[in-house]
Parts: C-alpha cells; sequence; structure tokens
C-alpha cells in the first residue's frame, strides 16, 4: 500500500477537500509542533492553543505551496512565530510555574536530562539560527525520520551530500550549544535530537484539531486558538504592508535620485543639502534610540508587557479578583499606568508604559491574604514578556474600635497600616499596604476590621496600624500589641493642641510649599505652607516636637519646639542651600551600560536564571573579601547566563553582587562609571550544606535549637533569654532548627565564617570547621543576680538591662548580641537568665516602655563577667550628690509630659522632668551645674 508523502496528502487536501489527507497531516506532525510550541511558552494550555493555530494556519495557506516546500520546515517557522505573538498578545495565560509538574511529569537526575534541561530553552532558536537548507535536513532526519536518501530526494541533493549537510548542521548547533555553557559532542547532540525533540502530545489534541476543521469551524470563532490566529494573520498582514511600503519608497527614492543626478551641477549643493540634513537627523534618531544614556534605551518600539499570575501560598491555587494598583516613577512625580483585577485565573496582562520611567511599582491586594508591592527597573524590560508569580499569603483576621478619651467611639476615622520590617530592596517582592486598598473607615460605632494582617510572630514587629480623624490627634501603634487585640483593639484619640507657624528666608520672605515634618510622638505628620510660608496642624500631641522643615533650593533644618495649651506658634529661618540639586539633564547624562556572564565555577556552563544586586563600592575591611554586599537593592533577574542592560543611572563607585539558587553569591570588583561598560565575568561556586547534631551539656539531643549563620555584618541576635530574633516568615534567611535527634542541615552563605546555636540548655559560636568536625556540645547558660539603689536604697519597680556580646575565640568576626530586659521587684533585686559568658554591662534604664519607648537613657551602669554555668552578683549604686532644680514656664505647663522630657546640663549629662515639676541627676562630680531647658526659647 503506497503511503503518502507531505506533499501528496496537501494536494490532496488542496484539490479534492479531503479532510483525511489533512487528519494524516495533523497526526503526523502534531507530536512535534506541540512540543517546539510547549519549548517556547512553557505553558500547557497555550501550547494547545499555539498547536491548533498553527494547523488552522496550515489549513488557509496550503493553497499557496509551491512545489519542493519542506513541511516540517514550514511548521518549525510558524511554531516559531505563532509562539512568540501568543507571549506578547493577552491570551496569554502564566499557569508556567504553577503546573510544572504537568509540563515535565517524569524528571531524573541522569547526565543526559542534565544536559537537556539546558539546551532545551534554546533549541529553537538554536535550529532558526541555521540555513534554511541545513535547517530542512535537519527536522526532516530527526522529525519525519526518514533516511538519508529520502532527506536528500525532497531537498534535492545526493544521499551522500545529505549526510555531510546533516553533519555541518550538527556542528553548527554543538557550537551554539557551547557559545551558551553546554559543552555537548556532536555524536551527543544527534542524540539528543533523536530522543527528545519529539515527544507524544496530549492524547486528544490531534482529535481536537481535526474535529474542529472537520465540522467546519472558522477563524470568527471565539475560541483562543482562532484569536490567536487572527491576531497571527493580522501581524502577517501589516508585515506585509509595511515591506510593501519599504520597497515603493526604496523604488521611488531610487527614481528621485536618478532625476536629480541628470540635473544641471549648480543644482546639486541645493538638492543634496536637505539630503544630507535628513540623513544626519536619520542618523540622530537612530543614535539616539539606541544610546546608553537614554533612559529608556528599548524606546518601547515594541509591545512589552508583564505578565503575572497571583496565587495562594499555601496551595498555589489562583486568586481571582485581586487589585492591582502600577505607578511609573517618571524620574520627577509618580504617575498611575493601570489599575486593575486579575482575572478567574489568577492573572492580569500589564502593558508597559510606552513613555520613558525609571522604576514600575506593581501593588497587590486581595481580601484574607497580606498585601505586596514589587518593583521593576525599567532596563529590565528588554524583551517582549516578562514572566513572574505572585504567592500570597493568608492574612489574619483583626477588629477594634477607636474611642475618644471619654471611652466614645469615634466613627468615620481613618484606619491604615504599614507592614512589618521595612522595604527591602534586595528583593522583588515586599509585603506593603497601600493606602487606597487596605485602608478602611470606622463605622457608626468606631470600629473597624481587616483581614490582611501578618501573622503575629513572637520577638518580631508586627503591623502597624495609623489612625486619623479631623477631630483628633493622630496616633499609630503595634496594632498587636493594643489591648484587645486581635478581635477588639482599642485605641484612644486625644484632641491634642494646636501648633502653628511660618518658614521664611532670613530678611523674612515667606516660603511657600515648604515641607514641615513631625517626627516625633505616636504619629508622624506633614504640611505644605501656603502663600504666605505659614502652616497649621489644628491637632498635634503637647509636649516636646521634633520638626524637619526643607523646601528646594534651600538647607534642611532640624528644630526642636514645644507645644502647650497656650496659643503655640513658631518662626522657622531657612537658608539657601549650598549644595543645590542636580538637574534632571545632569543626572540623566550619568547612565551606563551593564553586561556580563554568569557561570558554574567548576563545570564553565551558563547559570540558567539568577539575580543581580548593586550595592556601594566601599566594603568596610572588616568584612573580608568574602563578604557579600550590604544594603545591596536588586537590579535584575538574568537568564541564560548572561544580563545586558542599558541606560542605568550611576554615579560613583559600585559593585555587583549575583545570586543563584544552589550557589554562593559572588561579588565584583569595584568598578566606576570609567570602567562599567567592561564585561563583567561571574564565576558562581556551588554552596556546600553544611551538617551537624548538637546536643544539650549532658548529651542528650538538642531538639528545636536554633541554628543560623554568622560572620561579618550577619551576627545572631537575642532579644529574649535563650531565644534568637525570630525571622520574618516571608523572607529567607540562614536560619534552621535541629530535628528530635539534634540534626540539621543548612546552606551556607557568602560571608559566613561559623554558626550560632542557641537552645534552652545552653549554647554555642563556632566556626564551620569546628561545627563540622564532631557534634556541637552546648555550653550551659551563665545568670545574673543584683540588686539596684537609688540614695542608698534599694530601688523597686525599675527597669533594669543587659547588654552583651559573645565572640568566638577562634575568630572574632563570630559574634551573638543580646539585650535582655527585666523590672526590679519590691526589693530592688533582679534577675537574668540565660545569660552568655563575657563581660557585660548591666544599667537601669530610664524611659517609658508601656506604648512605646521613648527618650531612653541609662545609669548605674556596671561591668559583670559572666561564666559558664556559673551565676554573677552584681549591685547597681552611685555615690554622686543629688542635683535638684526646678524648671520655670513662662507660659502654661498644664499639657507637659512629666517623664517623657529632658533637660540637659553643661557637663552634658540627661536630666528627668518628674511630676513635681523639678528635674534630678542622681550622679554628679562636686561643682556647679548650670541647667538649661532645651524646650523652648526663653524658658529658663
Amino acid at each position: 500500500m503506497h503511503v503518502m508523502n507531505d506533499w501528496e496528502l496537501i494536494q490532496n487536501y488542496c484539490r479534492n477537500g479531503s479532510e483525511s489527507a489533512f487528519e494524516t497531516l495533523v497526526k503526523r506532525h502534531v507530536d512535534y509542533v506541540y512540543c517546539a510550541a510547549l519549548r517556547q511558552v512553557r505553558d500547557v494550555s497555550l501550547a494547545e492553543d499555539v498547536s491548533q493555530a498553527v494547523f488552522m494556519l496550515l489549513a488557509q495557506k496550503a493553497k499557496s505551496f509551491r512545489s519542493g516546500t519542506v513541511l516540517v520546515s514550514w511548521l518549525f517557522r510558524s511554531t516559531h512565530y505563532i509562539a512568540a505573538r501568543a507571549l506578547r498578545s493577552e491570551y496569554r495565560r502564566q499557569r508556567r510555574e504553577l503546573e510544572a509538574a504537568k509540563m515535565n511529569p517524569t524528571i531524573t537526575t541522569s547526565e543526559t536530562d542534565h544536559k537537556w534541561e539546558r539546551v532545551s530553552p534554546v533549541l529553537d532558536e538554536a535550529l532558526a539560527a541555521l540555513p534554511n537548507k541545513d535547517r530542512d535536513a535537519v527536522l526532516l532526519r530527526f522529525i519525519s525520520r526518514k533516511p538519508f536518501s529520502q532527506v536528500g530526494a525532497e531537498i534535492g541533493i545526493s544521499e551522500d551530500a545529505a549526510k555531510k549537510r546533516v553533519s555541518r548542521a550538527l556542528a553548527r548547533l554543538r557550537e551554539f550549544f557551547v557559545r551558551r555553557g553546554t559543552t555537548l559532542s556532536v555524536a551527543a547532540v544527534a542524540v539528543m535530537l533523536g530522543e527528545r525533540l519529539v515527544q507524544a502530545s496530549p492524547v486528544a489534541l490531534a482529535t481536537k484539531i481535526t474535529a474542529a476543521l472537520g465540522a467546519g469551524a472558522s477563524v470568527t470563532e471565539s475560541t483562543s486558538a482562532t484569536a490567536l490566529l487572527k491576531t497571527t494573520l493580522r501581524d502577517l498582514f501589516w508585515t506585509k504592508v509595511k515591506w510593501g511600503v519599504a520597497i515603493s519608497t526604496g523604488v521611488i527614492t531610487a527614481l528621485l535620485l536618478a532625476t536629480m543626478a541628470k540635473r544641471p551641477v549648480h543644482n546639486e549643493a541645493m538638492i543634496s543639502a536637505p539630503l544630507a540634513s535628513a540623513a544626519q537627523d536619520q542618523t540622530s534618531n537612530n543614535s539616539k534610540r539606541v544610546a546608553a544614556d537614554d533612559p529608556n534605551p528599548n524606546g518601547r518600539a515594541m509591545n512589552h508587557t508583564l505578565s503575572l499570575l497571583v496565587a495562594r501560598e499555601e496551595d498555589r491555587q489562583p486568586v481571582p479578583g485581586a487589585r492591582i494598583l502600577v505607578d511609573c516613577w517618571t524620574g520627577k512625580q509618580q504617575e498611575r499606568a493601570l489599575d486593575a483585577t486579575t482575572d478567574r485565573n489568577g492573572a492580569l496582562e500589564i502593558p508597559i508604559p510606552s513613555q520613558a520611567f525609571s522604576e514600575l511599582t506593581v501593588w497587590v491586594s486581595a481580601e484574607g491574604r497580606v498585601p505586596m508591592v514589587m518593583k521593576w527597573q525599567a532596563h529590565e524590560f528588554n524583551g517582549p514578556v516578562i514572566s513572574h508569580t505572585l504567592l500570597l499569603e493568608p492574612g489574619q483576621a483583626a477588629a477594634g474600635v477607636i474611642v475618644d478619651e471619654s471611652g466614645i467611639p469615634i466613627p468615620g476615622a481613618h484606619v491604615s497600616f504599614w507592614a512589618p520590617g521595612g522595604f527591602d530592596l534586595a528583593k522583588r517582592e515586599n509585603r506593603e499596604f497601600h493606602p487606597e486598598l487596605s485602608a478602611s473607615s470606622t463605622d457608626a460605632n468606631g470600629r473597624w476590621t481587616t483581614t490582611q494582617l501578618p501573622r503575629q510572630v513572637p520577638g518580631m514587629s508586627d503591623a502597624n496600624i495609623r489612625v486619623t480623624s479631623p477631630d483628633y490627634t493622630p496616633a499609630s501603634a503595634w496594632v498587636g500589641r493594643l489591648p484587645g487585640f486581635p478581635t477588639n483593639a482599642i485605641l484612644v484619640l486625644s484632641n491634642g493642641v494646636a501648633l502653628t507657624g511660618r518658614v521664611t528666608t532670613a530678611d523674612g520672605t515667606p516660603i511657600p510649599n515648604a515641607r514641615v515634618a513631625k517626627q516625633s510622638g505616636r504619629a508622624y505628620l506633614s504640611a505644605r505652607t501656603d502663600a504666605n510660608g505659614f502652616f497649621y496642624w489644628p491637632h498635634i500631641e503637647p509636649g516636646q516636637v521634633f520638626v524637619d522643615v526643607d523646601s528646594e533650593g534651600f538647607e534642611t533644618i532640624h528644630e526642636i519646639v514645644w507645644a502647650t495649651n497656650a496659643a503655640n506658634e513658631c518662626a522657622f529661618t531657612l537658608a539657601p542651600s549650598s549644595n543645590p540639586v542636580q538637574s534632571t539633564a545632569a543626572l540623566d547624562g550619568r547612565r551606563v551600560r551593564l553586561h556580563g556572564t554568569v557561570v558554574d565555577a567548576d563545570t564553565g556552563e551558563l547559570i540558567p536564571s539568577f539575580r543581580v544586586l548593586i550595592g556601594d563600592g566601599f566594603l568596610p575591611p572588616s568584612f573580608g573579601g568574602e563578604a557579600a554586599l550590604p544594603n545591596a537593592h536588586l537590579l535584575g533577574e538574568g537568564r541564560g547566563g548572561r544580563f545586558d542592560w542599558q541606560g542605568l543611572p550611576r554615579g560613583g563607585g559600585f559593585r555587583l553582587q549575583v545570586e543563584a539558587e544552589d550557589y554562593l553569591e559572588s561579588v565584583s570588583e569595584e568598578r566606576s562609571d570609567d570602567n562599567a561598560d567592561r564585561e563583567l565575568n561571574f564565576k558562581l561556586q556551588r554552596a556546600a550544606v553544611l551538617t551537624g547534631r548538637v546536643v544539650t551539656p549532658d548529651g542528650s539531643a538538642a531538639e528545636n535549637a536554633d541554628v543560623t549563620l554568622t560572620g561579618p555584618n550577619m551576627g545572631a541576635v537575642m532579644q529574649r533569654p535563650g531565644h534568637l530574633i525570630e525571622p520574618n516568615p516571608h523572607f529567607e534567611m540562614a536560619r534552621t532548627r535541629t530535628d528530635q535527634e539534634g540534626k540539621f542541615r543548612l546552606k551556607r552563605k557568602t560571608g559566613a565564617r561559623g554558626v550560632a546555636v542557641v537552645h534552652e540548655s545552653g549554647s554555642a559560636l563556632l566556626t564551620f570547621a569546628a561545627a563540622t568536625n564532631d557534634v556541637i556540645v552546648l555550653q550551659p547558660w551563665g545568670a545574673i543576680d543584683g540588686t539596684l539603689y537609688l540614695n542608698g536604697q534599694p530601688a523597686p519597680n525599675q527597669c533594669v538591662s543587659v547588654t552583651g556580646t559573645q565572640k568566638a575565640d577562634a575568630d572574632a568576626r563570630l559574634s551573638l548580641f543580646f539585650h535582655y530586659r527585666t523590672t526590679t521587684d519590691e526589693r530592688g533585686q533582679f534577675r537574668f537568665n540565660q545569660v552568655l559568658p563575657g563581660e557585660h554591662s548591666v544599667a537601669r534604664e530610664v524611659g517609658f516602655f508601656d506604648d512605646g519607648q521613648s527618650l531612653v537613657n541609662s545609669d548605674h551602669a556596671a561591668q559583670v563577667k559572666v561564666e559558664y554555668g556559673a551565676v554573677a552578683s552584681v549591685e547597681l549604686r552611685r555615690h554622686g550628690r543629688p542635683v535638684i532644680g526646678r524648671i520655670a514656664f513662662q507660659g502654661s505647663s498644664d499639657e507637659v509630659q512629666w517623664g517623657r522630657s529632658l533637660a540637659s546640663g553643661r557637663k552634658p549629662v540627661p536630666f528627668r522632668f518628674v511630676q513635681k515639676r523639678c528635674h534630678t541627676r542622681r550622679r554628679c562630680s562636686a561643682g556647679d551645674v548650670h541647667v538649661v531647658n532645651p524646650v523652648a526659647e526663653g524658658h529658663r
């Protein structure tokens, strides 16, 4: 029985409308088309849509095929083209990260699999780079599985010539892969193509394609595949139009030039001048588009898209209806680019603005989820699509009530939140509450609710609540520390006092639009001056107020003013700035290109994905040459072992740090603007995994012990006896806990030189060598017993603290820091348990700790030496002469917060106001002390 080849099947379909012929073509090639699509789009559903669109396009274009067309080569080009359009269109659904298992159901650890994982993402690019005849030969040989005789017959050469052509193509593919960091022999390339180039497609895919065409499906049907096909046809049409216009323009220009060439010589200068000017303008425009100092080097010539998928952290199910705000920083102001919600699949295609910008900020908020913010730099959008999956952690529900000082609920108060931990510039994602997305107002009963708080973690700062109301002083507090949290948290607002002021120059000229910011107290406040330089705060907390005042072109000042029940007016005088702000043009001129390669230090292979951070060029000598960059921020994410970003604003020295999963961080040498453009080469070492076993001082397994890395800029900290500060659960940290047998595994990081181990039974601080050579035996804690004396008498209810640092004997750069607080009992006695060995400072602390410490000072300090397993004793007493004074105010002092305000002496020592309106300092040397009240001019 004769088996028709591809060309015969196409002819049968075109001339006779044979559906069976087309069905045979589909079944013959669908596996390859689907695999090629999947390699490019990395999404199962989208790969099926691309495959269906390719065969729908084949059904339309088959009649235009010429004799000798190699169908597999046409299918390769069409799949490559349509897949690229799919990645740029709104039909893309980013499920690849959530369905990675579906895309690669059988994962092994063989060397062949490892090589294929490296080759697969760039295989189609490598094939596209081959000459047409070479690519035809390879596809016929490895996709259609044809013998060399048939390969030669289809492309019009002999069998021997076909063998040579395939061998030459395989050698070119090998060279391509080597340049991309994967070393293969020609034979290995041939085996890989034979075994991996074509895999089985979904069983129903071929049937689905042929059934749709057989039923008369047309491109007008509303399906994702037909919509994708319409997009492809439209792009093809406009491509032809552009080529037609270009050719026509070229012909007309040639005719025009030929005509002008025949004109008299005296017209030549007149005509050539505008042509030269136009050519110069075009050259200038082209140069401008690619200049490294362009803030938007890509020019947004092509449509760029950020393909975002929002899913739940615990099960990776999509989060539909999540609110997304997109803001762009233009260098002068923040502009809103998008306000949208995710679809039922948790996906949103975010078009990147065409105008120039420096930073893109994406805010994400969903009910019952902790809100997040993400940032991208403009230089990162150097391809048509950036894909990102955001996992939202579950939020904690909370409710509360806002009341005034009489306990009466306050309706209509504005309630907003701040995320704990601050913004980590080294991370793409951070917890953050956007005021438009997560804020609410209290109801008629003064109640508020939220479902977006991060879970409460002992030893860590929780979310901060901020409440404002027109008739009350703004207030903020750690929400988890409010009484009644989480079901009925109570926050009290006060009426406060009013404060007004004026900002002028030295000659009295008012400064409009100056910013006046209140930095102290329970909440931050800011105001702008009016045309006459005045500002007004109707409700602020009474007492001492720290104020910052700044305006463009003037020096910023930091002042202290006093707010009481009396009329409060203040004046601020600004001097012209001696360091004027550089213009935007000057800043835009300092832009550089950063590019380089990232490879495995042992194999030389390119690392598929990595992160690049940038930090200050100076590293403290104490950090050593191996330390990771402190205070670095994310520059971008690289793929395929390379990064190449243009238009980065720089000024001064800097270093780059590269991070990749399973590798140690690598830091570059210091660079400046002069040599920033030189190629950077990073060789990453595989990160070793530290394993060990921890036992208590009596030799039993130390279960649930904290094990953390230590080294320069990464010391361990304890703020509770026997407990390290808990890590923020959203951000990674080089830390783990031991299991029931006391065993642990911990990935080493650049800059780490040892480990600290903390357990209820004891602690250890060891270098890596000491931690890996033997079982880690914990040393027992020490303790401190003491008594505090004031005026020679035991002092009850006083705050006492101990502060100290243990350093490893073998390496002083390994440290374990701690700071504990306690309160003296009725006999003035105190005790600290679980104290590290060494010399530590014990002192009384003077300050307020009920709603957040303020103006904390210490006195009666003493040094105490603690040994392993021993109790040290200390007495805190001083023999100085008391100094007693009285503060007299010219205005009212009814609202002075006694105990929170400080006076100072010329020898400077702080004084504390007490309720009797006297200040006292228990430790002074002999001699006169002149006490000055710093709160307001003239108040002595």
